[in-house]
């Protein structure tokens, strides 16, 4: 495996400025400096100490300076920026696209069918992340076969009763939730019809469980749209 990786120049530029704007963990010049600021204060506030007015002024402006402080040193660490980090978000966009195959599968009354995943505990339509990762007719074809077949293997149909075909790809950029960092993803949508479909609205299959939704059902569970708000809108809209 080579140790050399390609950046898309766009891709460089759009990461630097993104991260630009995040403040890392404060450095050590930083903290000596907060605590030369803390010592001054408290010194003033002591020269005015027969003076109740005035220390009562800059007591005051000692408190509201130390709460800043801590509110920066708080939300510093909180958005702490690791070099590994940004290795690792380096290395995302060097990568070529992460391919998958989504599986429609719908009943004759237009539900969508899910598959409860263990993974990110929730439910997603079932896939199939893709063997190619070209793009093209021969590429397409092999892809809907492993598609089909594995749709007969899932739901226990006969190859002969599921029809399968390619009816969208689409490329889409978003943030991934395992690694934190933005990613690529080619998705292929193929649209499953069959007669044989179980029709039951929640069923389980050698051990993995299933469920029938409504696309409006669908784009009301906060856990759908908050990871795959984008999958849904294609469904609804381009299919």
């Amino acid at each position: 495996m080579s140790d050399e990786i390609q950046i898309n120049k766009q891709d460089l530029l759009l990461l630097l400025e993104k991260r630009g704007s995040i403040e890392g963990v404060k450095s050590r010049t930083q903290l000596a400096a907060d605590l030369l600021g803390l010592i001054s204060v408290i010194a003033v506030c002591c020269q005015f100490y027969g003076n109740l007015l005035w220390f009562s002024v800059f007591l005051m402006i000692a408190t509201i300076w130390a709460a800043l402080t801590s509110i920066s040193w708080i939300y510093s660490y909180k958005n702490r920026y690791s070099t590994e980090q940004l290795y690792r978000e380096l290395l995302g966009i060097a990568v070529s696209e992460h391919h998958f195959n989504l599986m429609v599968i719908r009943d004759k009354s237009g539900r969508l069918l899910t598959r409860w995943d263990k993974r990110w505990d929730m439910w997603l339509l079932p896939y199939i992340k893709s063997i190619s990762a070209d793009v093209g007719s021969e590429s397409d074809r092999e892809e809907r076969k492993r598609v089909e077949d594995h749709v007969s293997s899932m739901l226990e149909l006969s190859e002969k009763t599921v029809d399968c075909h390619l009816a969208l790809t689409k490329t889409e950029r978003k943030q991934s939730k395992s690694d934190n960092i933005e990613k690529v993803y080619y998705h292929r949508y193929f649209v499953i019809n069959s007669d044989d479909f179980p029709q039951t609205e929640e069923f389980e299959i050698n051990g993995s469980k299933y469920k029938w939704w409504r696309i409006e059902d669908l784009e009301l569970d906060p856990k759908t749209i908050e990871s795959n708000a984008e999958i849904v809108a294609a469904i609804k809209n381009e299919l």
